[in-house]
Formats: structure tokens, C-alpha cells, sequence
């Protein structure tokens, strides 16, 4: 599912396919000049041409599986253009799949239209965390429950903001599957063993779903360090996740608006906040004087009072 006003989720990752054709090009004999691919070009499939460079020879097949696999690695790397800063040292967790998914998730953020707001990665992380590091300690029967959680019911037009679906996630989500799809291509291509399932890793239910929550909410990374809390406690490594990817993608991450249930958040905060502003204080004159002072007084009051609006303004305190 796309927003048809945006350009093709897959797009954002051609150039991960055009590296992947170059490697096939230079293993046959003859080479491959380009490749046909078909892809919506807003609302119709269009037809499009990926030119592929040939002159490459050193990416055959058989050369790169002469390498070790850490430099068919570091292949994939480079083409994200991902950098060793870029990746988390996780010394103590042993599935090397989560600085594949990491590298997947910062070229994402770097290369998506449009940007990618910040809870659609805290949202992200936390569905990974669980499916791919929680739930396989559970049993079956807790499986089951942590699948029928809050989170994890089909997406329903919420009456409460009269919005419907937000397709600015769901656009920003397509683009990371199509993303991690070409990358576990490439991977399998490279001879590179991963074991990384998009169905372990990604729910697009339980992201959509927890994305609306945390726009509820005033302090979006603090609930979800505490949604990792339960059981066997992941909210450290989470945070040392998202810091890595925030400071790799600082000024491609968006931290406000894209969202038109955060719009409305913001706009019922703002309403409130003027609310609160307008509250005229009307002075209390306190006679002290003679009756004409007083009088005096209170027609100055009065007056205010009419220029303002404000029928209980005229009122005044008579000292006993």
C-alpha cells in the first residue's frame, strides 16, 4: 500500500538494484546493457530503463566469492553507503543481523520522499526488538497472546480525529520494505548468510498502530523504552539503537509535522495554550477615601468593564 501522490516506494532503492545488476552483468560473457524494469508512475505502471555499468569486470561472481565474506560485506555496505560510524557496536547481542538491519534502516532514512519522522523509526525499533529478539524466548501460548496485542489490530479510520488511515506512514513503511527487500536480495546474491525474515522483523500492523500512540504522546522515546521494560529488559539496547541511527541521519530524520494525527495533536495544544493566555485581570479597587472617590472609582471600573466585555469586571470589594 502506497500514497499515489508520492512516487513509487521502489524507488528508493534502485540504486541497490543497479548495483545487484552490475554484479549479474559481470558474470555472464556477454554483459547486460540494461534492465527493463516496470514500476507506478503515479497512478499507471510505466516502463523504465536501469543502465548498467559494464566496465566493471572485479565484481563477477566468481572473483567476489574468491573474498571472504567481510569484503562481500563491506560491498554491501558501500553500496548503502554506510560507513563504519554508521554501525552499532553490539558486542553483546550475537545476531549480526541487527547492523544489517541498521545499515537497511539509515539508508532508508537518508534517501526517503518524503523524509522519514522520527516515530516511524522509535516504532521500527521496537517492533524488531520484539519479534526478532523477544518473541523467540516466549512459548507458543505467549506468542500468541503478545500477537493479539494492543498494538497488533487492523488499523481502523480513528473516530475520535475523523482522519482515517495516516499515509504518511504508511508510504514511509513501504519504503523501508522495499529497501530491506532489495538489500536481502543482494545479500543472497553475495553469499552472505543472514538470517533475516521480513515477516520476523516487520508488522506493518503493530508499526502503524504504535506510530499513532507515540504521536499521542508528550514524551514519545521515554514509552517506548518502557514498552521493553516487560520481561527481559531490551530498553538499553534500544536506546543505544536509535542514538546510533539518530546521529547518522541528524539532518535527514524530521522530528515534527508529517503527521496529520500530530497536526492535530499540536493545534488541540495550541487552542488550550490560548485558552489559558486569555485571562484579563481587572484590578479590585479597594475604597479608602470618601464616597465620591469611590464613585469616582467605580465608574472608571465600569467603563473598563464595557470596553472589555467582561460583565463581572464592574465588580468591587468594600473594605469592612
Amino acid at each position: 500500500m502506497e500514497r499515489m501522490s508520492n512516487r513509487s516506494a521502489w524507488v528508493i532503492s534502485k540504486s541497490i538494484r543497479k548495483k545487484t545488476y552490475q554484479i549479474l552483468s559481470a558474470s555472464t560473457d556477454d554483459g547486460i546493457a540494461s534492465v527493463r524494469e516496470y514500476d507506478r508512475l503515479w497512478k499507471y505502471l510505466e516502463p523504465s530503463d536501469v543502465t548498467v555499468d559494464t566496465a566493471s569486470t572485479d565484481l563477477s561472481l566468481l572473483e567476489l566469492y574468491s573474498n571472504s565474506e567481510m569484503e562481500r560485506l563491506e560491498l554491501f555496505y558501500s553500496t548503502l553507503g554506510i560507513s563504519d560510524s554508521d554501525i552499532l557496536d553490539i558486542t553483546s547481542y550475537e545476531k549480526r543481523g541487527i547492523n544489517i538491519l541498521t545499515s537497511v534502516i539509515v539508508y532508508w532514512i537518508r534517501n526517503s520522499q518524503p523524509q522519514v519522522h522520527k516515530i516511524h523509526v522509535m516504532a521500527l525499533l521496537v517492533c524488531i526488538i520484539r519479534l526478532s529478539l523477544i518473541e523467540p524466548l516466549l512459548s507458543q501460548e505467549d506468542r500468541v497472546s503478545l500477537q493479539t496485542a494492543r498494538y497488533s489490530h487492523q488499523p481502523t479510520q480513528d473516530q475520535k480525529h475523523k482522519l482515517g488511515l495516516d499515509l504518511n506512514i504508511i508510504h514511509a513503511l513501504s519504503q523501508f520494505q522495499c529497501v530491506l527487500s532489495d538489500s536481502l536480495d543482494m545479500l543472497g546474491l553475495l553469499a552472505i548468510d543472514v538470517d533475516i525474515k521480513i515477516y520476523e522483523v516487520f508488522s506493518g500492523r503493530y508499526i502503524y498502530n504504535l506510530c499513532i500512540e507515540l504521536y499521542e504522546r508528550i514524551q514519545p522515546l521515554c514509552y517506548c523504552t518502557e514498552l521493553l521494560v516487560r520481561g527481559q529488559d531490551y530498553s538499553h539496547f534500544f536506546q543505544q539503537w536509535y542514538k546510533t541511527i539518530e546521529d547518522s541521519c541528524k539532518s535527514s530524520l524530521q522530528t515534527v509535522g508529517n503527521s496529520k494525527v500530530a497536526a492535530a495533536t499540536i493545534a488541540k495544544a495550541e487552542k488550550q495554550k490560548k485558552k489559558k493566555a486569555y485571562k484579563v485581570k481587572i484590578p479590585v479597587s479597594i475604597s479608602e477615601s470618601s464616597n465620591s472617590e469611590q464613585s469616582e472609582q467605580e465608574d472608571e471600573t465600569a467603563s473598563s468593564a464595557s470596553l472589555l466585555g467582561n460583565r463581572f469586571a464592574a465588580l468591587t470589594l468594600n473594605p469592612k
